[in-house]
């Protein structure tokens, strides 16, 4: 085998070079119709098939969220409803409500509504609770307040019996915010 010269296909040392020829398909070459269409349905196939994936995954992510927020939506209403949980909802504004109450009768009506409220969160508050708070103080301090009260104003409870009232609220919500620190740790650990 005879071996050429780089020259011999260099078109500038070699004019009479042929250059070399290009692979690939030759130019005016009658293209097959029925390759062409063929050709055509495999692209809008691969197209179609493409994009019903892509629907497929939105459907199926939607799907996945929807249900997630169903269950979320089922565990957050558990949790709210669950008695724990609502007797310290419930009492929260009651404890408020009583500690900011003024030191005079109005006061005390809110004082004695709330302690009744916050001991039981259902029942509904009579007018006898006034005179059972009042006979939960000793004889001469109760009628001493009722007497001092008619004359300044400054309510029917005497002061150490509404400090006792002040302090057995908070002591009932110190236990009722460990109840719902209990089922806000428990639901919180089913929501991860």
């Amino acid at each position: 085998m005879a071996q050429e010269n780089w020259w011999d296909n260099d078109p500038v040392a070699n004019p009479t070079a042929q250059p070399a020829p290009r692979p690939g398909p030759v130019m005016g070459a009658p293209v097959d119709p029925a390759k062409r269409a063929a050709d055509a349905r495999d692209q809008t196939r691969t197209t179609l098939a493409v994009e019903g994936a892509a629907r497929d995954d939105r459907r199926e992510t939607r799907d996945v969220t929807k249900v997630k927020f169903d269950q979320e939506a089922k565990l957050r209403d558990d949790f709210n409803m669950n008695p724990q949980v609502k007797a310290y909802r419930n009492s929260m504004p009651m404890l408020s409500q009583a500690l900011r109450a003024p030191k005079n009768g109005q006061g005390d009506l809110s004082v004695i509504y709330a302690y009744a409220k916050l001991m039981d969160p259902e029942s509904v508050v009579r007018e006898g609770e006034m005179d059972m708070v009042n006979s939960s103080s000793p004889m001469a301090q109760s009628t001493y307040q009722n007497l001092k009260g008619q004359l300044d104003g400054s309510g029917r409870l005497p002061p150490a019996t509404r400090r006792r009232l002040d302090q057995e609220m908070i002591r009932t919500m110190q236990a009722r915010r460990k109840a719902y620190d209990a089922q806000f740790k428990d639901y919180g650990a089913r929501a991860g």
